[in-house]
């Protein structure tokens, strides 16, 4: 039959205590230097325990207080001997010593002129610290009129760096203008040689020159002047092109961005190559657009004469038909 925990009636022992024997559980368990013990006998251990404690604590202040009063007992000795000393070899006792009459006037004196001294140096560091203190105001205004001078600087250099920002931009505009005009002056060229040619092969001129693509012959090559997003280039007219292509000067100088993570593979008289591509958003000829088409730029072609190709792929949405023997070509929007 199993035991019962003397303390917890409705627990099972699970050992018993070291001092008294009685069965115990878990929740009563306590352990004395890993001896299982009850409660009662945990607090009887303490109790003694205590009380040698205290015994112990009583012994060493008793101990403590009695080594004191032998301590002062010995001082005291040791303090009259001390006196009948110094009266056997002065002649004078402990209370007989005459009390010391202060400093000399000497020492006065001296102490006086050490402060007379003292006060006169004082005096001459304020007044240096008076002079440095001037010198730090006069340096901090020198200090603001530098700032002050330095920003008036700035303001007259950021006004004439504006101004010669509008000077360039002005001059630029009136350079685009020239360009235009050249531009117009050589479709007019054009638009002449291009009747006379037509008309020493016996073809009638058209009554409306807004149907012939201002375009120039020389040799065997067809040139005309393109408007692409208000930069004029002097294209090849090229029907073995199948993109419009444009030099890496031309797009440096026109500050053309290439498209991202974009190429494409163009066919000219070379054969095929890849070039970076540039979306515009306005290719003008003689008053016709073409607009969002992507031409390519070529890092590695050197025109004589010209800034690229003009390609099928702008021919073709004008409806351009070209004579190449007389250089002529004609819009396909007039009748």
């Amino acid at each position: 039959m199993a035991r019962t925990c003397y303390l917890h009636k409705h627990s099972e022992a699970t050992g018993a205590c070291s001092g008294c024997g009685r069965p115990i559980c878990t929740r009563c368990t306590a352990f004395d230097e890993l001896r299982p013990i009850c409660p009662a006998c945990g607090t009887d251990l303490g109790r003694k325990r205590l009380l040698r404690k205290v015994g112990a604590i009583g012994a060493v202040v008793g101990l403590g207080g009695l080594l004191l009063y032998v301590g002062v007992t010995q001082l005291r000795g040791l303090l009259t001997d001390r006196d009948l000393l110094a009266k056997a070899v002065t002649g004078i006792g402990p209370q007989e010593i005459p009390r010391d009459p202060g400093p000399s006037k000497e020492t006065v004196e001296r102490t006086t002129a050490a402060a007379v001294v003292a006060e006169a140096r004082a005096r001459k560091a304020t007044a240096d610290a008076t002079e440095a203190r001037a010198r730090a105001t006069a340096a901090e205004a020198r200090a603001r009129e530098t700032t002050a001078l330095a920003q008036a600087s700035r303001a007259s250099a950021v006004a004439e760096h504006n101004q010669a920002v509008a000077v360039a931009q002005a001059a630029e505009r009136e350079v685009l203008q020239a360009q235009r005009a050249a531009a117009v002056a050589d479709r007019e060229e054009a638009a002449a040689r291009q009747a006379e040619a037509r008309a020493r092969l016996g073809e009638v001129a058209d009554a409306d020159p807004a149907c012939l693509m201002p375009t120039v012959k020389r040799g065997n090559a067809v040139y005309v002047d393109v408007d692409i997003d208000g930069h004029v280039a002097h294209l090849v007219l090229d029907t073995g092109a199948t993109h419009t292509v444009v030099t890496q000067d031309f797009a440096n100088g026109a500050r053309f961005e290439p498209d991202r993570d974009r190429e494409i593979r163009a066919r000219t008289a070379n054969g095929e190559t890849t070039m970076a591509v540039v979306t515009t958003g306005s290719i003008s000829i003689a008053g016709r657009s073409v607009n969002d088409l992507p031409i390519a730029i070529c890092p590695q072609c050197a025109l004589s004469g010209a800034d690229g190709l003009l390609g099928v792929d702008v021919l073709a949405a004008l409806r351009v038909q070209v004579d190449l023997p007389t250089g002529t070509a004609r819009f396909g929007d007039c009748p």
